[in-house]
């Protein structure tokens, strides 16, 4: 760990991730710097609940390759899927008006229920909708 500014690895040496000569610089350092001392002091806690953890585990190889993957795996997915959303999103306004366009047929009314029909003729699509009255609204 190089870094010309002594007191920021305060943490690193109270967590004992530094390596040994960066180690043995800082204690050299640690002997003339009382605000040091005072704050590695203040690490024990978080050391001490550390070490009921365990030793901290290293990464194993090929473990940044495989978290890209995973993360351009998922952009790509999710790239599809905002492509078939506009695509779906572009199907619907187009066809959307055009089916009701060409109902075929006008709201068929019969015992407080309405129902419409439409049928589109390049696709072939055909859709009903009926409404029917209740007491809480429409169904």
């Amino acid at each position: 760990m190089q870094t010309t500014e002594p007191h920021v690895r305060v943490g690193a040496y109270a967590l004992g991730v530094l390596g040994s000569a960066d180690t043995f610089r800082f204690e050299e350092h640690l002997a003339d710097c009382p605000g040091c001392r005072a704050r590695a002091g203040e690490f024990a806690g978080v050391r001490d609940g550390l070490a009921v953890v365990g030793p901290p585990v290293a990464p194993g190889p090929g473990l940044a390759e495989r978290l890209a993957a995973a993360v351009a795996a998922g952009r790509r997915r999710a790239g599809r899927r905002r492509l078939a959303l506009a695509a779906a999103a572009v199907v619907l306004a187009v066809s959307g008006p055009a089916a009701v366009a060409g109902l075929s047929g006008g709201p068929a009314e019969g015992a407080g229920t309405q129902r419409w029909s439409g049928t589109d003729g390049a696709s072939g699509v055909a859709a009903v909708v009926t409404a029917a009255g209740r007491e809480w609204g429409t169904a």
